[in-house]
Formats: C-alpha cells, structure tokens, sequence
C-alpha cells in the first residue's frame, strides 16, 4: 500500500503595523472572529500588543498565521520593536482619510527592514475604502511597493470589504517564499506522488546494495600475456 504524503504546513509570525487609528484592530477582528459576535463593531485600541490565529490554505499547504496587532502610539513604538523578532510577514496598514497615515507607513517599512530583514512577506493595505475620501497618492504607493516589493489593496473593516483577501495575499506569498528557499531537489522529490517517491526510494537503496555486494572481476588468464 502507498505511505500517505505528509500534510505540508507552514508556520509564521505576522506583525499589522501603521498609525493609531487607522483600523489595525477591526481588520484583525473581522477576519478572525466568528460572524455572530460582530453585532457591532467596538471601539478598540491597543494598548502594546494582541495576537490572533489564521490559516490559509495555498495549493497543498496550511499557512498557518500568528497575527500581532501592534500599538501605533508613538509611545509604544519601543516596545513593539521587541515583538518583531522572527516575524516573517507584515501588514501594512493607512487610512484613506488620512493623509499623514501613508506617509507614517515609511517609519514601520523601515523599521521591519531593519529589525528582520529585507526577505519578509509584506502587504500595503488603504482601509476605510467606504469613507469619503480624497484619492490617495498613488505615486507614494507605487514607491512603497516597488521599493518594499509588496501589493496594495483597499479594504474597509467596517463593511468586511476584501478582509479575507489580505491574509489570502499575504499567505500566497509567504508560500511563495517559503519554495523558494526549498533546494530544487528537496521540492523536487517533495512533489513526487507517495507512491513515486517510494519507488525511487527503493531502487536507489538497492542500487547501493549491489554495488557493495558485488565482487570485482578476476582478470582473465592469457598465455601470451607479458
């Protein structure tokens, strides 16, 4: 009978930074909490840190996602510094009504750059797209995200508009960058089919079992030989 493949799953740590007030915490609500206890949105705000759990599932494999919601006061900015070890993905988020919050997104892109490394899985994300608002500046967007190679999507807590699809992006690409760091051959063999890589399996083990049971040939006797 063929061995059942290993589930794959991915772990990783997930900072939402930005500005306070721009709707870190609702984004983070909505997408995490149960339909019916959102009768009414809170009023919430942070104070230092709060984590939730998400998954996501892209192709064969789980993202699992531990999503910290961080303070955006300027007076907890040194300790949401200490939570940024080993997070490996980040969202970004600004308010469309708010001029000032995409200019403040440049401090958190600096300050994950700097704390964990250009190689993290980001998101830039304008909510309160069901506000009025004045069209942001898309020049500024288009800088982030070429710069800090990430996507830009609009969403809007309040309304749950395109909520799900921000932790679908954002877990697309932590897998993406998760194969990517796989060895060729390692993902090659991880793609192979339970039975395949089996098979393979057994005819390299028994390649190296003739080979060092094997007797090595006598030379063959020539009368004329010098």
């Amino acid at each position: 009978m063929a061995a059942l493949q290993k589930k794959q799953s991915i772990n990783c740590k997930v900072l939402v930074l930005g500005k306070s007030g721009v709707g870190k915490s609702y984004i983070l609500l909505q997408y995490t909490a149960p339909p019916q206890e959102i009768v009414q949105m809170p009023k919430l705000t942070t104070v230092g840190v709060d984590y939730k759990y998400g998954t996501e599932k892209i192709e064969d494999t789980e993202v699992k996602m531990s999503i910290w919601d961080t303070a955006g006061q300027e007076k907890y900015r040194p300790i949401i510094q200490t939570y940024f070890k080993n997070s490996k993905a980040a969202i970004l988020v600004f308010d469309l009504t708010d001029k000032q919050s995409l200019q403040d997104v440049r401090y958190w892109l600096r300050e994950v750059k700097l704390q964990c490394g250009k190689d993290v899985a980001k998101i830039l994300v304008g909510n309160k797209c069901d506000l009025p608002h004045e069209q942001p500046d898309q020049a500024l967007i288009q800088e982030y995200c070429e710069e800090f190679q990430m996507e830009y999507i609009e969403s809007s807590a309040l309304q749950k508009i395109n909520i799900q699809e921000i932790f679908v992006k954002l877990a697309k690409k932590i897998y993406q960058q998760h194969k990517a760091s796989i060895p060729q051959n390692q993902l090659k063999q991880n793609s192979l089919p339970a039975n395949e890589a089996q098979n393979q399996n057994s005819t390299s083990s028994n390649k190296q079992i003739s080979l060092k049971n094997s007797k090595p040939k006598q030379k063959k006797e020539n009368d004329g030989c010098c």
